[in-house]
Formats: C-alpha cells, structure tokens, sequence
C-alpha cells in the first residue's frame, strides 16, 4: 500500500470529512435555495418575476449529496469503513445514490413522508446534472406519491420530478435529525 493510498483510506473513513462535506454541501444549497422564490411559503406567480425555477436542479442536487454524506457520516460513526486499501467500499444493500436505500443499509430509521423526500432527492442527485435521466420510468414510477400526471392518451403516472413548500419543511427537519445524530 503506498501514502497516498493511506492517506485515502484515512480521510474517507473518518466521519468529520463527511460531516464537513455535508456541511460545505448544505451551505452551498443555502445559497441557491435564496434565488428559489417558488419554494417560499405564499409565493405567488406574477408576470415578469423569476420563479428560481433554473436554480431548482442544483439545489437539490447539492441537498441530496449533503444527504448521501451525512448518511456515510452516519455508518462511519458505528465503526464501519468506506474505503479499504486506498479503494472505495460500498455500504451493503446500499444501492448506488438511491437514498431510501442508503437510510435503509445504514439504520437511519425514516418516516413516510422523509422517506418520500430521500426517494425525490434521489432522483435530483441525477436529474440535476443531466437534461433527462438514463431512464425516463425514473422519473415516474414510485410508492412515494408525487404529482398525477395524466398524458393525452390517458396513460397516467405519479411524477417524482416535483419539489414543494411541504417538501422543505420534511427536508428541514430530515437534516435536523441527520445532525443530532452526527453530533
């Protein structure tokens, strides 16, 4: 094993540089989420007044990274290891960026409607770097609600692809609890 190979594995197992990526990743969501009037509560649409709505993709991206750090953060501090021999390991039953999972495969207990929130968040984790996801069905096939979208053809769907006002508040209080844990 050589230095650079240790040096990895020390930072990627120690919880506080997740806890800091988390912070540093919230703080910058902090940020966009001031250009996103859409998601104030009362915010009314007018002629001529930016919604935010181009901000909307990366603040959830940068969110669900936050998440998806603060839960590694999470297995870290039960004496897990996320990187062995200057490579990455992955968290059993972990499922990629999928945070629902995540949550799941680390023990971070979950209510409906926050596991409603991780499942949107996951799907922004994509579709805020991208155009479209890899799979379209993505952004419609889920358990955890969403907006019932109904195509001319009749064909209906519940949307993934949709953020709220109420989402903020289940999303604010997600991230208190994520932090209690980690202090």
């Amino acid at each position: 094993m050589g230095v650079w190979d240790g040096y990895f594995d020390d930072v990627i197992n120690d919880p506080k540089s997740w806890i800091d990526s988390t912070s540093d990743l919230l703080a910058s969501a902090a940020s966009l989420r001031s250009k996103c009037p859409m998601l104030d509560p009362g915010f009314t649409p007018r002629e001529g007044v930016d919604f935010g709505f181009r901000f909307l993709g990366p603040l959830l991206l940068l969110r669900s990274c936050a998440v998806e750090c603060a839960l590694k953060a999470t297995w870290l501090k039960k004496g897990n290891r996320l990187g062995e021999n200057g490579k990455f390991v992955s968290i059993p039953d972990s499922a990629g960026h999928d945070l629902v999972a995540l949550a799941r495969a680390v023990d971070f207990g979950t209510s409906d409607d926050e596991r409603a929130v991780l499942d949107r968040l996951s799907l922004w984790n994509e579709a805020g770097r991208y155009p479209t996801p890899v799979n379209w069905k993505k952004w419609t096939t889920t358990d955890s609600g969403g907006i019932l979208a109904v195509a001319e053809s009749g064909e209906q769907h519940r949307m993934r692809f949709s953020w709220s006002v109420d989402n903020e508040a289940e999303f604010a209080r997600l991230v208190e609890r994520l932090v209690k844990a980690l202090a």
